[in-house]
């Protein structure tokens, strides 16, 4: 159930994005996943993983044509070794 949430979410964030790259606007932060969020649910830590994974993938045309970079602040060591792969892809 968690996961079709997490993935509407990421796709209206990656549209937000693009949009404010139409209207000049040259950064964007946002808050995706703090450490807190691992004492979530272990379901739910799953489900956000998987959707931002899949996010990264599927967008990247969409990256590319926007010019946009994901860059990351935080920990991202801590992070599973398939979403850093995704991050950097």
């Amino acid at each position: 159930p968690y996961f079709a949430a997490y993935k509407v979410a990421g796709t209206n964030l990656v549209d937000n994005v693009c949009y404010a790259t139409q209207q000049n606007i040259p950064v964007i932060t946002a808050f995706l996943f703090s450490t807190e969020n691992w004492n979530r649910d272990e379901e739910e830590v799953a489900s956000v993983f998987k959707a931002f994974e899949e996010i990264l993938y599927e967008h990247t045309p969409t990256f590319i044509k926007y010019g946009i970079r994901v860059r990351t602040i935080g920990d991202t060591p801590g992070l599973p070794d398939n979403i850093r792969t995704a991050i950097e892809h």
